[in-house]
Protein backbone atom coordinates (compact mmCIF):
# COMPACT_ATOMS: atom_id res chain seq x y z
CA UNK A 1 0.00 0.00 0.00
CA UNK A 2 1.07 3.76 -0.38
CA UNK A 3 1.58 4.73 2.76
CA UNK A 4 3.72 7.98 3.99
CA UNK A 5 5.31 5.26 6.16
CA UNK A 6 6.85 3.11 3.42
CA UNK A 7 7.45 5.32 0.65
CA UNK A 8 10.87 6.60 -0.86
CA UNK A 9 10.79 8.53 -4.35
CA UNK A 10 13.20 10.71 -6.14
CA UNK A 11 12.77 14.68 -5.51
CA UNK A 12 12.88 15.11 -9.02
CA UNK A 13 9.39 12.75 -9.57
CA UNK A 14 7.89 15.03 -6.25
CA UNK A 15 8.59 17.79 -8.80
CA UNK A 16 7.52 16.59 -11.88
CA UNK A 17 4.03 16.44 -10.37
CA UNK A 18 4.32 19.04 -7.81
CA UNK A 19 4.39 17.15 -5.23
CA UNK A 20 1.38 17.43 -2.34
CA UNK A 21 0.00 20.72 -4.07
CA UNK A 22 -3.04 18.98 -6.14
CA UNK A 23 -4.29 17.25 -3.11
CA UNK A 24 -4.05 19.79 -0.34
CA UNK A 25 -7.22 19.73 1.00
CA UNK A 26 -7.28 15.77 0.85
CA UNK A 27 -7.58 15.21 4.50
CA UNK A 28 -6.05 11.34 4.37
CA UNK A 29 -4.51 9.79 1.53
CA UNK A 30 -2.70 12.50 -0.06
CA UNK A 31 0.54 10.05 -0.09
CA UNK A 32 -1.60 7.58 -2.38
CA UNK A 33 -2.90 10.45 -4.55
CA UNK A 34 1.12 11.46 -4.76
CA UNK A 35 2.16 8.15 -5.74
CA UNK A 36 -0.65 7.75 -8.19
CA UNK A 37 0.13 10.65 -10.32
CA UNK A 38 3.88 10.02 -9.99
CA UNK A 39 4.45 6.40 -10.44
CA UNK A 40 5.42 4.74 -13.68
CA UNK A 41 6.53 1.45 -14.90
CA UNK A 42 9.69 2.43 -14.98
CA UNK A 43 10.06 4.44 -11.46
CA UNK A 44 8.26 2.12 -9.56
CA UNK A 45 9.23 -1.05 -7.75
CA UNK A 46 8.03 -3.26 -4.63
CA UNK A 47 10.80 -4.55 -2.20
CA UNK A 48 9.21 -7.80 0.17
CA UNK A 49 12.60 -7.97 2.06
CA UNK A 50 11.96 -8.38 5.49
CA UNK A 51 14.81 -6.00 6.01
CA UNK A 52 12.07 -3.45 3.95
CA UNK A 53 9.04 -3.95 6.57
CA UNK A 54 7.80 -1.00 7.81
CA UNK A 55 5.70 -1.41 11.31
CA UNK A 56 3.41 1.52 12.26
CA UNK A 57 1.08 1.53 15.41
CA UNK A 58 -2.58 0.47 14.60
CA UNK A 59 -5.04 2.62 16.40
CA UNK A 60 -5.74 1.65 20.05
CA UNK A 61 -9.19 1.09 19.99
CA UNK A 62 -11.70 -0.68 17.68
CA UNK A 63 -13.89 2.99 17.16
CA UNK A 64 -10.71 4.75 16.55
CA UNK A 65 -9.67 2.19 14.23
CA UNK A 66 -13.65 2.69 11.87
CA UNK A 67 -12.80 5.96 11.67
CA UNK A 68 -9.42 6.34 10.91
CA UNK A 69 -10.98 3.93 7.71
CA UNK A 70 -13.50 5.87 7.51
CA UNK A 71 -11.34 8.41 6.44
CA UNK A 72 -9.20 6.68 4.28
CA UNK A 73 -12.21 5.38 2.29
CA UNK A 74 -13.26 8.98 1.37
CA UNK A 75 -9.95 9.08 -0.51
CA UNK A 76 -11.01 6.29 -3.16
CA UNK A 77 -13.65 9.16 -4.47
CA UNK A 78 -10.09 10.83 -5.94
CA UNK A 79 -8.79 7.50 -7.71
CA UNK A 80 -8.35 6.76 -10.99
CA UNK A 81 -12.24 5.42 -11.95
CA UNK A 82 -10.46 2.00 -13.22
CA UNK A 83 -9.08 1.60 -9.97
CA UNK A 84 -12.14 2.41 -8.33
CA UNK A 85 -13.73 -0.12 -10.75
CA UNK A 86 -11.70 -2.83 -9.94
CA UNK A 87 -11.78 -2.00 -6.08
CA UNK A 88 -15.80 -2.24 -6.08
CA UNK A 89 -15.02 -5.50 -7.97
CA UNK A 90 -12.86 -6.85 -5.56
CA UNK A 91 -15.36 -6.19 -2.10
CA UNK A 92 -17.98 -6.90 -4.14
CA UNK A 93 -16.68 -9.83 -5.41
CA UNK A 94 -16.11 -11.17 -1.39
CA UNK A 95 -19.65 -10.04 -0.40
CA UNK A 96 -21.28 -11.89 -2.70
CA UNK A 97 -19.47 -14.93 -1.96
CA UNK A 98 -20.28 -14.86 1.48
CA UNK A 99 -23.57 -14.23 0.97
CA UNK A 100 -24.12 -16.65 -1.61
CA UNK A 101 -22.11 -19.92 0.79
CA UNK A 102 -25.43 -19.94 2.77
CA UNK A 103 -27.74 -20.41 -0.04
CA UNK A 104 -25.62 -22.38 -1.53
CA UNK A 105 -25.46 -24.88 1.43
CA UNK A 106 -29.23 -24.80 2.30
CA UNK A 107 -30.18 -25.96 -1.95
CA UNK A 108 -27.56 -28.43 -1.42
CA UNK A 109 -26.55 -27.33 -4.87
CA UNK A 110 -23.38 -28.78 -6.91
CA UNK A 111 -21.81 -25.88 -6.70
CA UNK A 112 -19.68 -26.73 -3.68
CA UNK A 113 -17.19 -27.56 -6.04
CA UNK A 114 -16.90 -23.60 -6.93
CA UNK A 115 -16.69 -22.52 -3.28
CA UNK A 116 -13.88 -24.89 -2.49
CA UNK A 117 -11.86 -23.59 -5.38
CA UNK A 118 -12.31 -20.25 -5.16
CA UNK A 119 -11.83 -20.69 -1.28
CA UNK A 120 -8.76 -22.63 -1.84
CA UNK A 121 -7.11 -20.04 -4.99
CA UNK A 122 -7.84 -16.92 -2.42
CA UNK A 123 -6.13 -19.20 0.38
CA UNK A 124 -3.60 -20.07 -1.68
CA UNK A 125 -2.91 -16.32 -2.46
CA UNK A 126 -2.98 -15.05 0.63
CA UNK A 127 -0.68 -17.84 1.92
CA UNK A 128 1.38 -17.20 -0.79
CA UNK A 129 2.11 -13.51 0.02
CA UNK A 130 1.82 -13.95 4.29
CA UNK A 131 4.73 -16.33 3.49
CA UNK A 132 6.44 -14.53 1.27
CA UNK A 133 6.39 -11.52 4.18
CA UNK A 134 7.08 -13.81 6.78
CA UNK A 135 3.15 -13.26 8.45
CA UNK A 136 1.65 -16.53 8.59
CA UNK A 137 0.59 -16.44 12.37
CA UNK A 138 -3.54 -14.99 11.15
CA UNK A 139 -3.80 -17.44 7.97
CA UNK A 140 -6.11 -19.92 9.89
CA UNK A 141 -8.03 -16.94 11.05
CA UNK A 142 -8.64 -15.84 8.02
CA UNK A 143 -12.07 -17.22 6.99
CA UNK A 144 -13.51 -15.47 10.31
CA UNK A 145 -11.40 -12.01 9.59
CA UNK A 146 -12.60 -11.76 6.02
CA UNK A 147 -16.24 -12.30 7.16
CA UNK A 148 -16.13 -9.27 10.00
CA UNK A 149 -13.71 -7.10 7.30
CA UNK A 150 -16.51 -7.08 4.35
CA UNK A 151 -19.28 -6.75 7.01
CA UNK A 152 -16.84 -3.49 8.44
CA UNK A 153 -16.46 -2.46 4.85
CA UNK A 154 -20.11 -2.42 4.24
CA UNK A 155 -20.84 -0.29 7.65
CA UNK A 156 -18.13 1.89 6.80
CA UNK A 157 -19.76 2.74 3.34
CA UNK A 158 -22.98 3.44 4.69
CA UNK A 159 -21.81 5.41 7.44
CA UNK A 160 -19.80 7.42 4.85
CA UNK A 161 -22.72 7.65 2.82
CA UNK A 162 -24.84 9.33 5.30
CA UNK A 163 -22.40 11.32 7.47
CA UNK A 164 -20.87 14.50 6.83
CA UNK A 165 -17.37 15.37 5.52
CA UNK A 166 -14.72 16.10 8.52
CA UNK A 167 -12.56 19.21 7.61
CA UNK A 168 -9.09 19.90 9.12
CA UNK A 169 -9.36 21.54 12.49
Amino acid sequence: MADGKNLAYKKSDFFRVNGFINHIKVNFGHDNLFIRDASTSSNTTIILSPKSHVISEAPSTLRKWFNQKKEHKKTTSHYKFKHKLFLGLFNSSKLLFLVLIPFVLLFKSNSYSVIIILSYLTYLIIGYSAKKLHKTSLIYLLPFLEVFLVLFQFVIFMSNSISKPTHWK
